[in-house]
């Protein structure tokens, strides 16, 4: 049998300890990760895991995906125990859920998991209600399917009332939305970019980091990359010497030589890009003082303060101290709107070099990592599409002006 890892996840389920499902990250010694919910006494649960194993990991969900969800469920786990509901037993008998149960489960999702004040988000709380959904189905399916085709009307009977949990679950539920991200303007990305420049007056990080921060946050900013890529860099994809420079984004999942068990995960198509002079700087310096992390045990590039790889969260808290130190940072900055304004730029360097409709289409993709007939692009270039429409309408009506006199 693997050898397993643990990690506890550092948002706790409940803050009631006599009723805690915790949720964690695990690390099998073949390099897959995988997510587990545990009981009071820290013990895997088999009606979890099973659904992580049969369902979840079928389906190719990313080791974070599938710790969102089961946060969820965890949630759910913590609510029925409060209520002495037997969770197994309801399922079992296909006698499930009440409409007022139901109903005091919805208020239980909208509110915070922390117990703060306040209500989540509509998003969130779909979340909740359509991944526990699926949980309950999942597992009563299972049931269905146990029953002998003899006895049919039992059968047919347990489908409906669990097509009818399913209606009631998801009836006035929020609109699934896309999230509306956008690039941001040339003067916001100048503040970003002198806010990370090592013994910048605005530079919130202590300057041990200052120089690894800033040749990470250049590559978010130069190469609109994902942030899982750059914590995933080897010395050996770096060329740093030569005409043209290079970085190589080519990882793959569930590496086993990653100590990290939330592993980032590889979204896009490997890709070779050039370094700038900006970057190829910023990186030399980097590895410069990199010796003094006491990183020779890892071949990754980016390092914390004892020589392990960066971790992810490592990342959020960069952007959520540059978002609470630097005046004039969005309150929502991350690495996905430094993805977009990456395109942004792209889309008017397209234009200054006349590229047509078919050549950008197929650079964007290569140097995003989207496969080759992608649309993708289109989702990062809402702002400059919003600007150039509304430029086109001032110049209609400029004309209709004309036309008229």
């Amino acid at each position: 049998m693997s050898s397993v890892q643990f990690t506890l996840d550092n948002q706790l389920i409940s803050q009631d300890n006599s009723f805690r499902h915790a949720v964690k990250f695990c690390k099998f010694d073949t390099g897959e990760r995988f997510v587990l919910v545990t009981g009071r006494k820290g013990v895997a649960m088999e009606e979890t895991t099973l659904f992580t194993m049969l369902h979840q990991r079928s389906r190719g969900l990313s080791p974070n995906t599938m710790m969102a969800q089961m946060r969820a469920v965890a949630l759910f786990l913590d609510w029925i125990e409060r209520h002495g509901i037997n969770l197994t037993q309801r399922i079992g008998s296909g006698d499930l859920f009440t409409i007022e149960e139901l109903y005091a489960l919805r208020d239980h999702f909208r509110q915070h998991a922390s117990g703060k004040p306040g209500v989540v988000s509509g998003g969130h709380f779909r979340n909740r209600m359509v991944w526990v959904r699926d949980y309950i189905e999942w597992h009563a399916q299972r049931v269905i399917a146990r029953i002998p085709n003899a006895d049919w009307q039992r059968a047919q009977a347990y489908r409906e009332r669990l097509d009818h949990l399913v209606r009631l679950m998801s009836d006035g539920l929020p609109a699934a939305r896309e999230r509306g991200r956008e690039g941001h303007p040339e003067e916001v990305q100048a503040i970003f970019l002198d806010a990370i420049r090592p013994g910048s007056p605005s530079n919130p990080f202590k300057p041990r980091f200052q120089k690894r921060n800033h040749a990470l946050l250049l590559l978010y900013h130069e190469h609109g990359v994902r942030r899982a890529e750059p914590l995933k860099v080897t010395g050996e994809d770096l060329n740093l010497h030569g005409d043209m420079p290079t970085v190589s984004y080519r990882f793959g999942n569930d590496e086993a030589i990653d100590p990290r068990v939330q592993e980032g995960r590889m979204k896009t198509s490997p890709r070779t890009l050039p370094i700038g002079e900006n970057v190829l700087d910023a990186l030399k310096e980097w590895i410069k003082d990199r010796k003094s992390f006491n990183a020779k045990r890892t071949p990754y590039v980016f390092v914390t303060g004892n020589g392990r790889p960066l971790a992810l969260q490592a990342v959020n808290e960069m952007f959520q101290l540059l978002r609470a130190r630097v005046p004039g940072l969005p309150a929502d900055l991350t690495t996905h709107h430094k993805r977009h304004d990456a395109n942004d730029r792209l889309t008017d360097l397209s234009k200054d070099l006349g590229w047509d409709e078919g050549t950008e289409q197929l650079n964007r993709n290569y140097m995003f990592g989207w496969k080759k007939t992608s649309k993708q692009g289109e989702k990062y270039t809402k702002r400059r599409t919003r600007e150039a429409a509304m430029q086109a309408s001032l110049e209609l009506q400029r004309k209709s002006r004309e036309d008229r006199k």
